[in-house]
């Protein structure tokens, strides 16, 4: 089934939301909120939360994913509107949601054109895209049984940069190859704003174009480890880069390192995704 540019789009969009939003549960309730209750560090989290969610239900109990992925949604949604503080903020952490309409504004162009990115890369073909095809078809994981059906010889891992953005996948019944390109960049733009954030950078509306390029430059350009080719394909050399950099974010201020069982949490949803 084809898939529409603004389709592909509204999916990478709607994705990072329920992301965010699940990610935000877990960062108003650290020990650390003014830390990780950025647009940045929710979506890693909920990336993560997502991740473990599968672990469970999918890859465990055997649910398919797009169910699964569905009862992840909606127990984020009722627990933000029913229990937690998902949409509570504080001065440090003010302007959440305007910063992500904001970003998604700014972001636009970029990602309709990365909606036609296509699969270029021989380890795409033969490993990554071809795996990620495998789970949207079987709707779950690999058993001996199904390896030998469908001639799977590569290994599926690592699984948490795929698992991530399969649900767009999932939702339309077909593996969209764009969807990596597309969910890459938003990486890379949240990474942008973290950067402006470990510089002590305030953002204002006067000043938020000088900022918003000088950050795209910090990750692009000025970035010697930055190649297009690797960030426009489905390996998962940029999100691990990526969750790398959220796990070490602390260390870039002169404050004491954040300590005690608030900090686990985190810590521990990041490192899954490692």
């Amino acid at each position: 089934m084809s898939t529409t540019y603004p389709a592909i789009l509204v999916f990478a969009i709607l994705i990072v939301f329920i992301y965010m939003l699940a990610g935000r549960l877990v960062a108003n309730h650290t020990g650390e909120q003014k830390l990780f209750s950025t647009p940045f560090h929710c979506l890693l989290i909920g990336m993560g939360l997502w991740y473990m969610w599968a672990l469970v239900t999918s890859i465990t109990i055997g649910v398919p994913f797009l169910t699964s992925f569905i009862l992840f949604f909606l127990c984020s949604l009722i627990l933000a509107f029913g229990m937690f503080r998902a949409f509570h903020t504080t001065r440090e952490v003010e302007h959440f949601w305007t910063k992500i309409i904001t970003s998604c504004l700014l972001l636009s162009p970029l990602l309709w054109w990365a909606t036609g990115d296509a699969t270029t890369q021989w380890d795409e073909f033969t490993h990554y895209m071809k795996n990620a095809a495998h789970l949207v078809q079987l709707e779950g994981i690999y058993d001996a049984e199904k390896i030998s059906l469908y001639g799977i010889t590569h290994p599926y891992f690592p699984l948490a940069s795929t698992l991530s953005v399969l649900p767009g996948s999932l939702m339309t019944g077909a593996l969209i190859q764009s969807l990596p390109a597309v969910f890459n960049i938003i990486l890379l733009a949240g990474m942008a704003g973290a950067l402006v954030q470990a510089a002590g950078v305030p953002v204002r509306w006067s000043n938020l174009p000088l900022v918003t390029a000088s950050s795209v430059l910090g990750v692009t350009l000025l970035n010697p480890f930055f190649d297009t080719k690797i960030v426009l394909s489905s390996y998962p050399d940029v999100p691990l880069a990526i969750v790398l950099f959220g796990a070490a974010f602390p260390l870039f201020f002169k404050r004491a390192l954040p300590t005690g069982w608030g900090v686990l949490p985190v810590a521990v949803i990041l490192s899954l995704l490692v």
